[in-house]
């Protein structure tokens, strides 16, 4: 079931927004109730939601109900009115993959996020990601589609079609060399404009 929050001309979101899951806390008997260990609220109904990134304003919804949808249709149907409309989308690696990537790109939709190992990676970037030492990484791009490998306490996997394959200088020195920490400009804007849900959330507390 997806609910669409519909412009009355009154605000016109920003091109820049994240999906990601919030829950609604339910305590009662529901086939579809789900437990996610990762939310304040473990029990209750998952929603899937995209949200503007600074406001959290709710651009649309969908609430999971077991009925077995592909998860690339989930994130076309919640996407829909972004489609063609030159968005950019945060999302983390639950959805991402390259072959998504792709047909959000043949809609005129960038991605960025963090990615699974088994979502498209080419073999031999995953085999020269294994090799890297901390703070270095690897990437490849197939024309706008970057996927990229970084060396940090594990090692993260990115894909954008957004971002260039830039490390910068971002968060001080490691308190036991005294190198200035490196990271991915990719990962660095992720965790600047992945919060839309959670802003979300706050405003509805």
């Amino acid at each position: 079931m997806s609910i669409l929050y519909r412009n009355l001309g009154q605000y016109t979101a920003r091109n820049k927004k994240s999906l990601d899951e919030a829950m609604i806390p339910w305590q009662g008997h529901l086939k579809f109730r789900t437990y996610n260990p990762g939310k304040i609220t473990k029990y209750g109904l998952l929603l899937r939601m995209v949200c503007e990134t600074v406001s959290g304003y709710i651009c649309n919804m969908e609430i999971y109900s077991a009925e077995r949808k592909k998860l690339e249709d989930t994130v076309l149907s919640l996407l829909d009115r972004n489609l063609g409309q030159n968005q950019h989308i945060y999302q983390d690696n639950f959805y991402n993959s390259v072959r998504l990537a792709q047909t959000l790109l043949d809609r005129n939709v960038g991605v960025s996020g963090t990615m699974r190992a088994n979502r498209g990676i080419p073999c031999d970037l995953e085999g020269e990601g294994k090799c890297l030492k901390k703070g270095q990484s690897a990437f490849q791009r197939k024309g706008d589609i970057m996927v990229q490998m970084w060396k940090d306490k594990g090692l993260v996997r990115m894909i954008s079609m957004i971002h260039e394959a830039t490390i910068v200088n971002k968060w001080g020195k490691d308190k036991k060399t005294n190198m200035e920490i490196k990271k991915p400009y990719s990962a660095v804007q992720y965790n600047k404009f992945m919060k839309g849900v959670d802003r979300a959330d706050q405003c509805l507390i």
